[in-house]
């Protein structure tokens, strides 16, 4: 049955690579964190605002290498070019990750649940996709010019999250 959650935690406490662990076991069938079988496993949709695409390419790498599900040889690293959006002196991560895992990362687009624009972007892409789990991360970086500390500005974000659940 569709539901809805929220991680959350202190500054800095890994809860990006949680949500991509998490992601990662819905979208391979993988058990989540090596120990929690994974009941329906299938597409997962992930919005990620926060980190830059070098790191999300990085932890992802890291997380399906341990789970199993890319060999060190469909890693591709190669040093930092000119107009990368890594920082100097760092490595670029590419990765031959697997067809068959149904996993989606939007990375950095700046998106807004408060756009019209992207909230009907993000409906079609789920009524295309069908995604098991949606990832919207962090939450205070998507919610507009919200106070996400007063959940009056909240509600009308979490009613269309509700909604969005199919």
């Amino acid at each position: 049955e569709a539901s809805l959650g929220a991680l959350f935690t202190h500054l800095k406490t890994a809860k990006t690579t949680v949500a991509m662990a998490l992601a990662l076991s819905v979208a391979s069938g993988k058990p989540f964190l090596g120990k929690y079988s994974v009941p329906s496993p299938g597409p997962v949709l992930f919005v990620q605002e926060e980190n830059a695409p070098w790191m999300v390419q990085d932890r992802l790498r890291k997380l399906a290498w341990h789970a199993g599900l890319i060999r060190k040889s469909e890693a591709h690293v190669r040093a930092r070019a000119s107009g990368d959006l890594a920082r100097k002196g760092s490595v670029v991560v590419g990765l031959d990750f697997p067809d068959d895992i149904p996993l989606r990362i939007l990375n950095n687009h700046g998106f807004d649940l408060a756009e019209d624009e992207h909230t009907d972007g993000l409906w079609k892409a789920c009524e295309e996709f069908r995604p098991k789990l949606v990832i919207l991360d962090p939450l205070y970086l998507i919610l507009g010019d919200a106070d996400s500390d007063r959940v009056v500005h909240l509600r009308p974000f979490l009613k269309w999250l509700l909604r969005l659940r199919m």
